[in-house]
């Protein structure tokens, strides 16, 4: 085993992609596009069928692992060349959303290095401030088409808008694009990727998190500079996930919320931001309980999620958090025994074949390993 592999089977263990994991989903994609819904929803109605990872880029990776100099994409490619059915779905998410949902996610414990009780005495003058000063350099880039190695050297030439996502494959993993706005819809546009229909599950939405007051006054108050619609037209991501008609009404949007121009930092000043923000944040706002499911297999959250999704079905309330911790509390509560005592974890059926949009072909993974 040469020395790379050796490395990507150490992160397949300290990820927890080492065993029982012949079906694997990553949702790879930039923070703050709705993807821990996406996650949360496939685990609570296919848990039994795929293992799901929820990364963003190689920064968080080196947080949860402690290892370097492997990219998301080696760990994809060295999955799929394990024989393994490999999922990679990305979400667009429009430009003025994402960066406010993406400012709000790092406000207090990165962009002013301080406790969220602070950041509530703030005035709203002074948050929009930083804001625009930020407002051309957050929520930028694109991981479908600048991040997926397989999907770079052949892009798509255009969004298809009839079935309101993009699928292509190449050998063991099928590349997936979303979009936020149709989240609505995802059971039935994942339908044919999953071969089974998920239940949305709508959990960590920004109005319902710390901040979540301050989030929902900032966006009745804010007024984008009219110098910054320039910046969003800009933007080729826009034009190629929003047809025509979606455009005119996003702009017309813009258009009514507008304000006077304001300044942003340059390019150069905003690399001092960032790295003077790296080494003074005191708080990694990289959360890994945040999920309404965790993805664990064990046998007590196996039988209570099926209730669970029941439950979520059916518009009810759930009894609780499909998080370990907060099933097996539950559990004890003996007035739910009577519910695992006739729930049955659900069996992986056999997989339905994904049939992509395009098929794309090139040197195999194994030999690429190989060759490393």
């Amino acid at each position: 085993m040469n020395n790379k592999s050796s490395i990507l089977e150490n992160v397949n263990t300290k990820i927890n992609l080492h065993t029982d994991s012949d079906n694997i989903v990553f949702v790879y994609c930039p923070p703050k596009v709705g993807s821990t819904s996406l996650v949360s929803s496939i685990r609570m109605s296919a848990n039994h069928r795929f293992k799901v990872l929820h990364i963003h880029d190689e920064k968080m990776l080196e947080i949860l692992t402690g290892i370097k100099d492997i990219s998301i994409q080696d760990i994809i490619d060295y999955n799929a060349s394990l024989g393994r059915n490999v999922i990679v779905i990305d979400i667009y998410r429009e430009p003025l959303e994402r960066k406010m949902s993406e400012f709000f996610g790092k406000l207090a414990s990165y962009h002013f290095n301080t406790m969220t009780k602070n950041v509530e005495n703030y005035s709203m003058d002074r948050i929009i401030k930083r804001f625009n000063l930020l407002f051309s350099h957050i929520g930028r880039g694109d991981h479908f088409l600048e991040k997926y190695r397989d999907i770079v050297a052949n892009p798509p030439r255009s969004f298809d808008f009839t079935k309101k996502c993009l699928v292509q494959s190449v050998n063991n993993v099928t590349y997936v694009k979303l979009r936020l706005r149709d989240s609505s819809q995802w059971p039935s546009i994942l339908e044919p990727v999953l071969g089974t229909k998920i239940t949305i599950i709508t959990d960590y939405e920004r109005t319902n998190l710390p901040l979540g007051e301050l989030y929902s006054q900032f966006k009745r108050h804010y007024k984008i500079p009219a110098n910054f619609i320039q910046c969003v037209l800009a933007d080729k991501d826009f034009y190629f996930y929003l047809s025509q008609e979606e455009q005119t009404k996003y702009i017309a949007k813009l258009e009514s919320i507008k304000g006077p121009q304001s300044d942003d930092l340059t390019m150069s000043e905003y690399k001092i931001y960032a790295t003077i923000s790296d080494e003074n944040q005191s708080v990694v706002d990289i959360e890994t309980d945040h999920y309404f499911d965790d993805g664990c297999r064990c046998d007590i959250c196996s039988k209570m999620r099926v209730v669970v999704l029941q439950q979520v079905k059916k518009g009810l309330r759930p009894i609780t958090r499909m998080c370990h911790s907060d099933v097996l509390k539950t559990y004890k509560e003996s007035k739910h025994l009577q519910y695992l005592s006739q729930a049955k974890p659900l069996a992986p059926p056999p997989l339905t074949p994904v049939q992509p949009a395009i098929q794309l072909r090139r040197i195999s993974r194994k030999a690429r390993f190989s060759m490393a």
